[in-house]
């Protein structure tokens, strides 16, 4: 038997039979724990647990442990712990019963504290990433602990001239939620605002294991390596005001498209400027573009860009896709779309703006009952233009007889 403190002998029972036809008043019972041959504790014939005539009991070990109220925590070892009963004078009246038993103070097992799996270390979320639900995830214990474990997670939000050491110190946690025996949780609405100053964009956060008094578990006092996440939208904040493409002229449309920083302290670099055709298109660089990308927009101003593309007959609609970084962290990014549909009037009616030269035929000819004559045609247009038809009329024909006969 290996227990650990005195109120840990719950297992022990005592079972004892009277010898038929006796009959022995005051029976008191006597039950000590000895060691090294020496009594250590317990009680004695004078003080020992009264008990009436019986013939078989059973005392339990609620019984049994009130003897033993008078002994404190034992140390490792091995003791004895020995029952015996005794009359109303004092006297043995019954053999001593020891059963040996061992204090063993467990060791404290070593614990491989929690790994921080999800959202990986130095993850960049934009800003409506983070509104929406997120999911942390981590190991358990190793090894597997036999008591329920309890997993603790805390996010900090950092605040200027902090770094994720001192906020997890000195700032109370943005998140604080426990879960039981599972490794992941979901967290709903972290950022529910703009970081402003004194906040940070920068969070960090970590896992603590606990037993079910609230007491760590593992090495680190059961706390994993803390990882870090931080939002990118706050640092760089581009938009489109405004974009344009002409109808086809001399080949070519031209685009305008006009770009604003609207962040008030950050400059934002737009490295590549996109379109496509009619939402079905390839995505295609416009390129060149006057100024050309990369090109720096400074804090709370804009920038138009202009280029031109070969006439896409088929258009309807085009996408504008404007990709920006912010120059401090070229991996903190942002883009923005914006559509133009074209509206081109019909120009059936317009000037052709070509002159026609169509001197008179020659001798007009009649053989076998046909007439036939040809006519010379010079046309020239501006700008150059391709004739694709030209048809000719027979507006007005009159015959004249040589004589009245």
């Amino acid at each position: 038997m290996v227990v650990r403190q005195i109120h840990e002998l719950e297992c022990v029972v005592l079972v004892a039979q009277k010898v038929p036809n006796a009959r022995v008043e005051g029976v008191r019972l006597v039950l000590q724990i000895k060691g090294g041959g020496s009594v250590i504790c317990g009680s004695s014939a004078s003080n020992g647990l009264q008990v009436d005539n019986f013939t078989t009991r059973t005392f339990s070990a609620q019984e049994l442990i009130g003897l033993l109220a008078g002994c404190k925590e034992l140390k490792d070892g091995t003791y004895s712990l020995c029952a015996q009963f005794f009359n109303i004078d004092r006297v043995a009246i019954s053999n001593e019963m020891c059963k040996d038993f061992t204090v063993e103070t467990p060791k404290d097992v070593d614990y491989a504290p929690p790994t921080l799996i999800n959202p990986d270390n130095g993850k960049k979320y934009k800003a409506s990433e983070l509104q929406r639900p997120v999911t942390f995830r981590w190991t358990p214990l190793v090894p597997k602990p036999k008591e329920p474990v309890t997993y603790r997670l805390r996010v900090w939000q950092l605040m200027q001239g902090q770094n994720g050491t001192a906020a997890m110190k000195a700032n109370q946690p943005l998140i604080d939620k426990e879960v039981r025996e599972i490794t992941q949780t979901t967290v709903s609405s972290i950022l529910t605002g703009p970081c402003k100053p004194p906040y940070l964009c920068d969070f960090i956060w970590n896992i603590q294991a606990v037993n079910r008094e609230g007491k760590p578990m593992g090495r680190n006092n059961g706390n994993s390596e803390p990882y870090t996440f931080k939002v990118l939208d706050d640092n760089i904040n581009i938009k489109i005001d405004s974009v344009d493409i002409s109808c086809c002229i001399n080949g070519k449309q031209n685009i305008y498209v006009k770009v604003s920083n609207l962040h008030l302290t950050n400059p934002a670099q737009i490295t590549d400027i996109k379109y496509r055709v009619n939402g079905t298109g390839p995505l295609t660089v416009l390129s060149p573009t006057a100024p050309a990308t990369p090109f720096t927009i400074t804090a709370n101003n804009s920038q138009v860009f202009t280029a031109s593309i070969n006439c896409v007959d088929t258009m309807n609609t085009i996408k504008f896709i404007v990709d920006a970084i912010w120059p401090s962290d070229p991996d903190n990014i942002n883009n923005e779309t914006a559509w133009d549909t074209l509206h081109c009037a019909c120009d059936a009616c317009d000037e052709k703006h070509f002159s026609l030269n169509a001197p008179a035929p020659d001798e007009i000819k009649f053989a076998n009952n046909i007439i036939s004559f040809n006519q010379p045609i010079t046309i020239i247009t501006t700008p150059p233009k391709t004739i694709k038809t030209i048809k000719a009329d027979l507006v007005y024909f009159e015959m004249v007889p040589e004589n009245d006969y």
